[in-house]
């Protein structure tokens, strides 16, 4: 591609004739920029793997300057570029009747200048803070109103599932989540569910898009906060053991072989998913390095957000061998670093888990506070430091309904109190 670059001298004063030149130069370059869009979906489709250029172009023309903004929003550019990003699966029919296939099972289509080009234009969107300009602090930009074209595109899920699945630049995509997110509880509620669903399928290297997606989420301080914790992270459930014989349901250490056992599972409320405290505690054993790499951002997450800080630390451990959830991840991510050093030479798996450790100790310190324990040495046997008082449940002995109420007139929905019976004492879990 050949782009056009003229330079006008400095002038005191305009002529007659230097200003109808200028109207001529910017007919001149209207022409080449709506040229150049013309040829997006048939020239520079069929060229897939050489358009970075292409897009490195508009990357710079948006970061130029007020007017290419204005044209570019005119334009419906932020349409024009994620309708042509997503292909076959845009939700704007007929918006660009050519549509060429790009990439292959090798190799994905340099998309990366695309989705800054993007981002650069949402940062000065209305859904952004706003911006004042550099060389006047005082004087607010304008914050430029998306069309219906852009919005649709933006809200499309097919648009973020495509950037986590095939593994394009998610920073920039992420951080329009984030503020699109922000109060918009659909919005929130489908990519969340887009996220675990993702991570649930995921390698420890596929992951990582859908985790930096899911730190912009969780990390969006708005009224739906709790909820998305609630969502991603999931909430505590008791492990429930069906009874064989038709009996009552058993929960706790009754039918397990080990204390190290999973008895509280972290479930999401969304659509039969679990939740990503589940995720990383259930794969420690068979997948270390998917829990290891998940791990980290879930502890980066914890000391960096005060929220999600005392949401985790408030949760009830895992197993009988913990007294919260966290206490298990020391031993583990130790353990990972020393397997790590002996079997392998070039690799980076123990400085994932040493970055893990640094963020983990950050929140250790925080716990010693709030517990008022700061600086105080814990014996090798003596119980691990808790919020509330844990128990070990045992043998369900007996269930009773205590209570039935009708939630509609047509009594098809009934809230249930039951009263379960189980043999329990108290824990004081040590770690071991």
């Amino acid at each position: 591609f050949f782009f056009l670059m003229i330079r006008r001298p400095p002038r005191s004063t305009q002529s007659r004739s230097s200003a109808a030149s200028d109207v001529y130069k910017r007919q001149v370059h209207g022409e080449f920029l709506n040229t150049l869009l013309s040829i997006l979906p048939t020239e520079v489709a069929k060229n897939w793997s050489k358009f970075a250029n292409y897009f490195e172009f508009w990357k710079d023309f948006a970061a130029g300057g007020e007017p290419q903004l204005h044209f570019m929003f005119q334009k419906q550019i932020i349409a024009v570029f994620l309708d042509f990003f997503l292909e076959k699966r845009s939700p704007l029919e007929g918006f660009s009747e050519k549509k060429h296939t790009m990439g292959n099972r090798y190799m994905n289509p340099p998309c990366e200048a695309l989705l800054q080009t993007v981002e650069i234009m949402m940062k000065r969107s209305r859904f952004f803070p706003y911006v004042t300009d550099s060389a006047n602090p005082e004087k607010v930009l304008t914050q430029y109103e998306p069309s219906e074209n852009d919005m649709r595109c933006l809200y499309c899920l097919d648009l973020y599932d495509k950037v986590m699945k095939d593994g394009f630049d998610s920073n920039s995509v992420a951080i329009i989540a984030h503020q699109l997110a922000h109060e918009n509880e659909g919005f929130s509620y489908h990519l969340s569910l887009l996220i675990l669903r993702g991570l649930a399928r995921a390698t420890s290297e596929e992951a990582r898009p859908y985790l930096k997606m899911l730190l912009y989420l969780l990390y969006q301080s708005d009224s739906l906060q709790r909820k998305r914790l609630e969502w991603i992270l999931g909430l505590p459930t008791p492990n429930v053991i069906a009874a064989p014989d038709g009996g009552a349901d058993s929960f706790g250490s009754y039918g397990q072989i080990s204390l190290d056992e999973c008895v509280v599972n972290y479930e999401s409320p969304l659509e039969g998913t679990s939740g990503l405290l589940s995720l990383i505690f259930n794969a420690r054993r068979r997948w270390e390095h998917f829990a290891v790499v998940c791990l980290k951002s879930l502890l980066w997450l914890i000391d960096a957000c005060e929220p999600i800080f005392h949401y985790v630390i408030s949760l009830p451990p895992p197993n009988y061998v913990s007294a919260k959830y966290l206490d298990w991840v020391r031993p583990f991510l130790e353990t990972y670093i020393a397997d790590a050093k002996k079997y392998y030479y070039t690799s980076n798996k123990e400085d994932i888990a040493q970055e893990g450790l640094k963020y983990l100790a950050n929140i250790e310190a925080r716990i010693a506070k709030t517990l008022g324990i700061e600086g105080i040495e814990r014996g090798p046997d003596e119980p691990l430091p808790c919020y509330f008082r844990p128990y070990v449940f045992g043998k369900t002995l007996g269930e009773e309904v205590l209570e039935t109420h009708p939630l509609d007139e047509g009594r098809t929905i009934l809230l249930q109190v039951n009263e379960v019976r189980a043999v329990y004492t108290e824990s004081k879990p040590t770690g071991k």
